[in-house]
């Protein structure tokens, strides 16, 4: 908005108002007839303007993307000025400085296949387009950590696949013996293929668990939690060999017609032989093996670390804490008493490199 004020004692003949307009800016419009050459606004000639009279004009822009920009004003008439510094475009008044606040609209996006074969490489395009309108700034463009990939087996082969690959190898119900070797296996595996030494972070143990006030309670929930091993696990005699689905059809009869491989001494029994070997067996035996953890919250604590020492250590732990009988009030209890009363102690063990007390 530019005016032209009459501070004289005579009325201004012939005066003509001017902006000048800032480098970067779009003309838009401008009242009054205000007419653009160039970068400079010139409004038509006032014939007279008496003292202490003033006109007012506008002018619209569009300001740039970035930076600071200054309009400046000025004005001649004909009558003689006694002080032209008021209006020659030198006043502070005669001028207005803005400061163009940046905006910039970054769109982030990525792509991929859709599917691939197994243990192919994926290749992900991500892109940064800025949409505007003021340059962005220190763009950084980043991909959030991938989760790491978890594997549940206790095969030594397969162990091996896994510590290769880096992800984190579960054991499920194997107890410390199956679980010792399958560890071994996935840390010589790094080794042969010049890894670094595995960390404890990438190991984790399965097992059924039941907390209670005392250690009795626990364990007598943790029998009711047996229903997982002495009933779940069984099938139908004609499911017995292959359940419908697990396999792909034309390796049916391939399946049907192989037996399973006896376990040698010192490997890991498949988990068909596990699965069997563990259908029968009671609370109390389930917990010499290390496949049930049960009891008050510092005999359970005590029954993971001595686990945990003796197979070279794991930072995950996976809860199978409700099956079979189990209520819903015991199965609550159970993981509020953990959660309060063993979690923040656990949460203390720190990771360390994997078998640190082991020969592989």
């Amino acid at each position: 908005t530019g005016s032209v004020t009459e501070d004289a004692s005579n009325p201004t003949a012939s005066s003509t108002l001017t902006d000048t307009l800032p480098a970067g800016v779009t003309f838009v419009s401008a009242s009054n007839g205000g007419t653009r050459v160039g970068s400079v606004v010139t409004w038509p000639i006032v014939a007279s303007l008496a003292n202490g009279g003033s006109v007012t004009y506008t002018v619209t822009v569009t300001g740039p993307a970035s930076g600071t920009i200054t309009n400046t004003v000025s004005n001649t008439a004909a009558t003689a000025d006694p002080d032209a510094t008021n209006n020659d475009g030198s006043a502070a008044a005669s001028r207005v400085t803005t400061a163009i606040v940046s905006q910039a609209d970054v769109v982030t996006t990525v792509s991929g296949p859709a599917s691939v074969a197994a243990l192919a490489s994926i290749t992900y395009t991500v892109t940064a387009t800025n949409n505007g309108p003021s340059p962005a700034q220190t763009v950084v463009t980043y991909q959030p950590t991938l989760p790491r990939l978890w594997s549940a087996t206790g095969d030594p082969s397969t162990a091996g696949d896994v510590g290769r690959r880096d992800m984190v190898q579960v054991l499920v119900l194997r107890g410390p013996e199956g679980t010792k070797v399958a560890f071994a296996a996935n840390r010589r595996a790094r080794a042969s293929a010049g890894m670094p030494k595995a960390t404890t972070d990438r190991f984790a143990y399965a097992a059924l668990l039941a907390v209670g006030d005392t250690h009795e309670e626990g364990v007598k929930m943790g029998e009711k939690l047996m229903w997982f091993l002495n009933t779940s696990l069984r099938s139908a005699p004609q499911f017995g060999t292959m359940l419908p689905g697990l396999a792909p059809p034309h390796a049916a009869p391939g399946i049907y017609r192989t037996r399973p491989v006896a376990t040698k001494p010192g490997e890991t029994a498949s988990a068909a032989a596990n699965a069997a070997a563990l259908m029968s067996i009671t609370a109390e035996q389930a917990m010499a093996r290390g496949i049930l953890f049960a009891g008050s919250p510092d005999t359970i604590y005590k029954q993971i670390m001595d686990f945990h020492e003796s197979v070279g250590g794991f930072d995950h732990l996976s809860m199978i804490g409700r099956s079979g009988f189990m209520t819903h009030a015991e199965t609550t209890k159970s993981m509020t008493l953990f959660g309060k009363e063993v979690l923040p102690r656990l949460k203390e063990v720190k990771t360390v490199t994997a078998g640190f007390n082991q020969t592989d």
